[in-house]
């Protein structure tokens, strides 16, 4: 490789570190310096490995950004300690009663208040809102749902979009506004 290709390579990887730099302050704030080290030191690697091999990349800013969120990704499951199955089977707790035991009485009554929240909101609703929110909330898709109600599924997504914001606005605490403290008369 000759000084000018290398010079050249230098600031693609320059220009690739700091594409890499953003999307990971972007999307992954809590990483470590070393995990953003790790990421970025990667996805050039992979690269250079593509390079050598002669592979055409059609789109590469997709395809950065893929490497990017598959790389991050990995480093965080990284993080997770493995468990031994022998472990695991020595402990004789099945899942169930292990996600049973972090269930507190607190826990269970705010979620049935919640719930008891969320149905009210979802019943003072419009009809048609009413109808779109509950077969969106039970997996039907926009498709099938306006195919069901008679109606577009551009106004089906409106439906079910506006639904659903006024019952996170129902269920959500209400926040006070403060008063101004002083009044400005103009004189």
């Amino acid at each position: 490789m000759d000084l000018e290709n290398a010079l050249k390579a230098s600031r693609f990887l320059d220009e690739i570190s700091l594409s890499v730099k953003k999307i990971i302050f972007a999307n992954f704030p809590g990483l470590s310096e070393e995990e953003r080290e790790e990421i970025d030191q990667d996805v050039k690697l992979k690269l250079l490995k593509m390079a050598a091999r002669g592979k055409k990349i059609d789109n590469l800013r997709s395809y950065v950004w893929k490497m990017v969120y598959s790389t991050a990704l990995d480093v965080i499951a990284s993080r997770i300690p493995a468990m031994c199955l022998d472990d695991l089977m020595k402990c004789r707790k099945t899942p169930l009663e292990t996600c049973l035991d972090d269930l507190t009485p607190e826990y269970l009554f705010e979620e049935k208040e919640f719930l008891s929240l969320a149905e009210k909101a979802i019943d003072s609703l419009p009809h048609r809102r009413r109808a779109a929110v509950l077969m969106h909330l039970q997996g039907l898709s926009l498709e099938e749902t306006a195919l069901y109600l008679g109606e577009s599924t551009n106004a089906v997504r409106h439906l079910v979009y506006r639904g659903l914001e006024e019952v996170r606005g129902r269920t959500r605490p209400q926040r006070k506004i403060a008063k101004p403290r002083l009044e400005w008369n103009r004189t």
